[in-house]
């Protein structure tokens, strides 16, 4: 008589949503491959390491396609740690920054709606923080070759609280102070 499989297991559909998974951190990995080329070194480690969680989740779906009890147990920690961190909430301000020439900006924040914005410093000199404000309160700011101030646009951005345009624009008022004073 045949050794029978039991018929409750379904080994083959684990094995594809654990494929599917190792296809996607594969997928994020070959996408750092541009960021590494363009001189980001860090992104290579990050690549690198992505890609090899994709073997190893790959060789884990192999693992509990031949009924392994090691993939098995070693599946469901994986399964269990990703559903934990999907609890997780990504809340860092939205940045982007560009360095051309004898132009450096840094932007922070996200302004898809703005009621106005306001300038602290000379435009026309191309040294100057831009502020954009929705019901008076920063959703992103803008400094262009002034450096120093990104970290403290971004807290005025995360604190949501209202601000006076007139004391923004003030380079005599601390921008430090803003996050405290109210309109």
């Amino acid at each position: 008589m045949m050794n029978a499989t039991p018929t409750t297991s379904r080994p083959e559909a684990a094995f594809v949503l654990l494929l599917l998974q190792a296809i996607f951190w594969m997928v994020a990995g070959l996408a750092a491959l541009p960021f590494a080329l363009a001189g980001e070194v860090h992104m290579i480690g990050l690549g690198l390491a992505t890609l090899l969680l994709a073997l190893f989740v790959c060789l884990m779906g192999i693992g509990v396609l031949w009924r392994r009890r090691w993939a098995r147990r070693t599946a469901l920690v994986v399964e269990v740690i990703c559903m934990l961190g999907a609890g997780l909430t990504y809340d860092r301000i939205p940045y982007f920054y560009s360095d051309q020439f004898d132009v450096g900006m840094e932007y922070s924040g996200y302004a898809p709606e703005w009621d106005e914005v306001a300038f602290r410093g000379n435009p026309a000199q191309r040294e100057f923080v831009a502020f954009w404000l929705h019901d008076r309160r920063v959703v992103a700011g803008m400094n262009v070759n002034v450096w120093g101030v990104a970290e403290l646009i971004q807290e005025l951005v995360r604190s949501g609280r209202v601000v006076d345009p007139v004391k923004l624009t003030d380079p005599r008022v601390p921008l430090e102070d803003m996050g405290q004073l109210a309109a």
